[in-house]
């Protein structure tokens, strides 16, 4: 994958590839340009997970988020709650 000039096919195929050999659904998380390939993956296959305190994104905007990726929309508690589960807060 070149990243200087990414090609989203073959971004999509590489992710893909990485997704299926999951034993378990993946939970995907994303920052800059990978944002734009998760969110074309989860037209497809996904489901958009927010919290209810992100101060970027309120609960409305990720629900409308996701659903006009033609995605299932989950809203969650805190992502304070999220942080420390993973020891991040």
């Amino acid at each position: 994958m070149d990243w200087d000039n990414p090609e989203l096919t073959e971004w999509l195929e590489t992710l893909h590839k990485y997704i299926d050999r999951c034993g378990a659904a993946p939970v995907l998380v994303a920052h800059s340009l990978a944002c734009s390939l998760v969110a074309h993956w989860v037209k497809s296959f996904g489901c958009g997970v927010a919290s209810t305190n992100d101060p970027h994104v309120q609960l409305a905007r990720a629900e409308f988020f996701a659903k006009s990726w033609g995605s299932r929309f989950v809203g969650r508690g805190s992502s304070r709650t999220y942080q420390r589960r993973f020891g991040r807060g």
